[in-house]
């Protein structure tokens, strides 16, 4: 039997014999079984699918999440934070939105790990001081997802 568990604060995967940990090599873990199940077709839909998963986690997640922090949770006002975190996550905006011109997906034709680790960063746009009508590309990926069933279930 495995499951999902927090280990102090992260994320883990336990399987008998180990327990994989951290969303990344979590994702890494499962990504096999999601692929086939989707059936990517090309080992450069895997890698381009990985490639934007690093993307999200080493910068659109937590350049996002410092930008909501200090805009929206923290206890105490710090204007130069708060401002520079805008200004990193408007830049991954930026560059999330030219990926998607002329891509149904973050990693091209088919919906993958990618897609679905950014998604949940976006929903939060407003908390990050980011207006989806200045990133035409990403409102359209975003209403997309957006109508997925599982997407719905989930949110």
């Amino acid at each position: 039997m495995s499951h999902f568990l927090a280990m102090g604060g992260y994320a883990a995967y336990v399987w008998p014999a180990y327990a994989v940990f951290f969303i990344v090599l979590i994702a890494n873990y499962l990504a096999p079984g999601i692929r086939r199940r989707r059936q990517l077709r090309e080992l450069r839909a895997r890698l381009e699918a990985l490639q934007w998963l690093t993307w999200q986690v080493a910068g659109l997640g937590p350049m996002a999440g410092q930008a909501g922090w200090f805009r929206v949770h923290s206890l105490e006002r710090d204007d130069y934070a708060a401002d520079r975190y805008v200004r990193e996550t408007r830049r991954l905006y930026g560059v999330l939105d030219r990926r998607l011109e002329g891509r149904d997906y973050i990693a091209g034709d088919a919906y993958s790990i990618a897609d679905i680790a950014c998604w949940p960063w976006i929903v939060s746009h407003a908390g990050h001081g980011q207006s989806l009508h200045d990133f035409p590309e990403i409102a359209r990926w975003f209403e997309a997802i957006h109508q997925r069933p599982a997407t719905q279930r989930a949110f």
